[in-house]
């Protein structure tokens, strides 16, 4: 994967312009791009998970997983299409703490792992999420309430195997302690170096910062996207991208591009009030074959 950018402000800051994705090699099978699970869903927001897994398969994972309550494991599996859902334990039209061992049990070949979109919150569930972050050894990537979870847990973000990926919008990142007297750029580069992990800033011109200073703000995507669902569509393309090896700081910036390309792409085609999620969906493939 090549990233287009150009340096603008800071040496060590760039604006994503453009992706290149590599060919595959002929030869090539499924399990050469990664094993991705999603781990969300509750009642009353059956959308996210799947939208978040969709994703994901449309953006190259070559399986993709998603782990969603018992309670309403039948609407999420009729939903689906090309995700494989499963269900773990539920209490309470949530996830239950033996949820853990239901989603673990499942989880032997997970290259990566997206935790949070439409969850809920609870006690139990909350619970599951820093259960998760303490065991599971590859990728993390925290979206929507797996990031509310850790709101009163912050040092979890040293404890996981590696530097988590968290997708806040400006509510969930004040929630984390994020410092939103200053402009997201510098906030961002802030956070991360404060607490070891990657972030995705969401917002016009969306901000990806690493903890080493490194930072890339995005070019893509309008007012089409500000609406629900949408960044469970982002966050299932990080997680694609992530779980089939590229390096973190092609894959994530990548995915944000993606992301507002396939947006942008909509936009042209029904409108900034008419888009939804399953749109930015389908248009994937040709933000990722650069129209």
């Amino acid at each position: 994967m090549k990233l287009i950018t150009q340096y603008r402000d800071r040496e060590n800051v760039k604006y994503v312009t453009g992706v290149k994705f590599p060919a595959r090699r002929k030869d090539s099978h499924k399990y050469n791009y990664g094993s991705d699970m999603v781990v969300g869903g509750s009642i009353g927001y059956t959308g996210a998970p799947i939208y978040a897994a969709e994703a994901a398969s449309r953006a190259g994972a070559g399986l993709s997983f998603a782990a969603v309550p018992e309670c309403v494991y039948q609407i999420e599996a009729c939903r689906a299409s090309s995700a494989m859902v499963f269900p773990a334990a539920s209490k309470d039209g949530r996830f239950s703490a033996a949820a853990f061992n239901d989603i673990m049990a499942k989880s032997e070949k997970t290259t990566a792992m997206l935790i949070g979109p439409g969850m809920g919150r609870g006690e139990e569930s909350d619970n599951l999420v820093l259960e998760l972050i303490r065991t599971f050894s590859g990728q993390i990537i925290l979206d929507a309430d797996g990031i509310n979870a850790i709101s009163g847990h912050i040092d979890i973000l040293g404890l996981s195997a590696r530097p988590m990926i968290l997708t806040p919008h400006m509510g969930e990142f004040a929630r984390i302690g994020g410092d939103l007297s200053l402009p997201p750029l510098d906030a961002a580069l802030s956070y991360t170096r404060s607490h070891r992990c990657i972030l995705v800033l969401k917002g016009h011109e969306t901000v990806v910062s690493f903890p080493d200073g490194d930072a890339f703000v995005n070019t893509t995507g309008g007012p089409g996207l500000a609406k629900g669902g949408s960044g469970d569509v982002l966050s299932g393309i990080i997680l694609a991208l992530v779980g089939q090896g590229f390096s973190l700081k092609d894959a994530i910036p990548a995915a944000v591009y993606i992301h507002g390309r396939s947006g942008d792409i909509c936009e042209a085609e029904l409108g900034e009030y008419s888009v939804i999620p399953e749109d930015i969906i389908k248009a994937i493939p040709k933000a990722i074959l650069g129209f």
